[in-house]
C-alpha cells in the first residue's frame, strides 16, 4: 500500500522520458524513424528513378499504364485523365511531401512529382517530357 505512490511515480517519470526522447530525436514510441518510413524511402526512389530515366510524366505520377494510353489516345476525355493524374499525383506527393518526409532527396522528389504533373495537365497525357 505504501510502494504503490511511489511505482505510479516511477511509472510517469518513464513514460515522461521516453516522451522526451522521441520528440528529441523524432522518433516514434517503438523506434520507428518519422519521416524515413520504408513507404516514403521507396515513392522518393521511384519518382527519381523514373525522372532520371527521362520517362514521361504519367510514369513520374505513377500513372497507371491503362490510364495514360486512354488520356493520350485520340478523342480522349479530358476530365478522365485529370482525375487519373490528380489523383496519382495526390497519392505520390504525401509520402514525398519535404514538410513529412526527411530524407535528403524529398524536396527534389516532390519537385519532380509537381512538374510531371504540371507536364500531364498541359501535355494532355502520358507522351512528352519529364520533369526539369
Amino acid at each position: 500500500m505504501f510502494r504503490a505512490p511511489r511505482i505510479e511515480r516511477l511509472k510517469l517519470e518513464y513514460h515522461t522520458l521516453l516522451s522526451e526522447f522521441a520528440f528529441k530525436f523524432n522518433v516514434r514510441r517503438y523506434g520507428e524513424l518519422v519521416g524515413r518510413t520504408p513507404e516514403m524511402q521507396h515513392a522518393v526512389a521511384r519518382i527519381l528513378k523514373a525522372e532520371a530515366a527521362g520517362a514521361g510524366p504519367a510514369a513520374v505520377l505513377g500513372v497507371p499504364a491503362a490510364a495514360a494510353a486512354r488520356a493520350a489516345a485520340p478523342g480522349a476525355s479530358a476530365a478522365g485523365a485529370a482525375r487519373a493524374a490528380r489523383a496519382a499525383y495526390r497519392a505520390s506527393a504525401l509520402p514525398v511531401h519535404p514538410d513529412k518526409c526527411l530524407l535528403p532527396d524529398a524536396k527534389r522528389a516532390f519537385q519532380a512529382l509537381t512538374a510531371a504533373y504540371k507536364g500531364f495537365k498541359i501535355g494532355g497525357g502520358g507522351g512528352g517530357g519529364g520533369a526539369q
